[in-house]
């Protein structure tokens, strides 16, 4: 189901460091006692200089400066869902950079996007600021490698594609939200116009779900209707050509028209039901994805993303450990979909549990949700859970969620902790601080 990543893939991406004077291959050099051993290589005519780093478990990679500007251009940075704004003040003081390719050694794009990230962060030092995957133009601030490079779970389908929100005037006001990297792994990338501001915090496992729908294969270009959530949650991928030629002048005016973003890619639309289907009326930008996504909705994944997701739920969940921890100030909620073995065999339901602690044992927690389909099991019964039993937790912070693919939230709080103390106090009723 999941083929696009069974494959040798090019990995490259590229690390900014701040002033205007470029590393030397020289600077590198105590790497070595980080087990990267160095070598020289002919620079060629579009390096400056080009060295091969060997590492025992991360493979190899081409590490050098090249004579054009490694600078990205700075709407990548201004539009990246993925920075902090602390974050993004860094990111774009960067000016000169290295240049790191990997080559597609795992056959698996997880796996070697990965590789990768290493390779970006030991080069990344203490004087890097940000570092930017070639092919989704996915930027990671050193703190969120560090998140990501703290498990030794695979890269999330989050860390091969990147979100872009468009906004025309205020930044808090998107527009057009829209992936990059998804057609670089051989399928389209998508857009939502006038998307719901749920989908930049709990609501992003509906940006997932489209994604890993798009990777399987499922949800195709020309598709009538495809729902990837209930209730509501109907479809309709778009080809971007034909939505600029047919779609209202409003609803085109919300996205570029140079043509930068129309090969390989869909608009996502209200699906067309009954008689519909059969008129060529103008394609409108889904309202699903425009309106508050509810607690309840529930997402559909597949079974091998569901797969995919429960084994980096359970190789992260350390993290959950160490963020309830850390943000317990807060009154953070912590909450765990847990899988029982259904009544009608043959199958597992996956419930949410309220989480009252971690350990090795497993997890202790209470269940929130009905069960459909498991007679024995009632909300509000609290007990420990194997840990083998985990598909997925989510911590919810003043900040947003954090989950086993973003610990950006926590980013964001500890960026502001101050603001956020102060916050917590006048809302108990405190008095605020001369």
């Amino acid at each position: 189901m999941l083929s696009l990543f069974k494959k040798p893939q090019m990995a490259a991406g590229t690390v900014l460091y701040r002033g205007n004077l470029a590393p030397r291959a020289e600077d590198f050099g105590s790497l070595r006692t980080r087990d990267i051993d160095i070598t020289p290589m002919d620079a060629g005519p579009d390096w400056r200089w080009r060295t091969r780093w060997r590492h025992p478990e991360w493979g190899e990679a081409v590490v050098g400066v090249m004579r054009a500007s490694a600078k990205p251009p700075e709407e990548l940075f201004e539009f990246s869902n993925s920075l902090t704004e602390g974050e993004r003040r860094e990111a774009l003081a960067g000016e000169v950079g290295i240049v790191i390719h990997v080559e597609g050694a795992k056959s698996d794009v997880l796996k070697d996007r990965k590789r990768l990230l290493w390779f970006l962060r030991e080069a990344m030092g203490r004087e890097g600021v940000v570092a930017m995957d070639h092919l989704s133009t996915l930027m990671w601030s050193p703190a969120a490698l560090d998140d990501e490079l703290a498990h030794e779970a695979d890269l999330d389908i989050d860390g091969v594609y990147c979100i872009h929100a468009v906004y025309k005037e205020d930044p808090n006001d998107t527009s057009w939200m829209h992936s990059h990297g998804l057609a670089e792994l051989g399928a389209f990338d998508f857009d939502i116009l006038r998307p719901s501001d749920d989908l930049r915090g709990g609501g992003q496992d509906v940006l997932r779900a489209v994604a890993f729908a798009i990777v399987e294969g499922s949800l195709t270009p020309g598709s009538p209707s495809f729902r990837v959530a209930h209730p509501g949650g109907g479809i309709r991928p778009v080809d971007a050509s034909k939505f600029m030629a047919s779609a209202s002048a409003e609803d085109r005016a919300l996205r570029d028209d140079d043509g930068s973003h129309l090969p390989k890619r869909v608009v996502l639309c209200d699906p067309r039901r009954g008689l519909a289907r059969f008129r060529r009326d103008a394609p409108r930008p889904s309202r699903f994805l425009s309106s508050p996504i509810a607690q309840q909705t529930a997402i559909h994944f597949s079974q091998s993303a569901t797969e995919l997701m429960g084994a980096r739920a359970r190789a992260t969940v350390r993290m959950l450990a160490r963020a309830m921890e850390e943000f317990a100030e807060f009154e953070v909620d912590a909450i765990a979909k847990l899988g029982y073995e259904t009544d009608s065999g043959g199958g597992h339901e996956h419930m949410w549990f309220s989480v009252h602690g971690v350990s090795d044992d497993g997890l202790d927690a209470t269940l929130e949700s009905k069960p459909f389909n498991n007679a024995a099991m009632r909300p509000g019964q609290r007990s420990m859970h194997d840990l083998a039993r985990l598909s997925d937790w989510m911590i919810f912070t003043p900040a947003g969620p954090i989950t086993p693919r973003s610990g950006m939230a926590g980013r964001n709080i500890r960026e502001n902790i101050d603001k956020l103390r102060e916050m917590t106090r006048l809302g108990a009723g405190d008095e605020p601080e001369p």
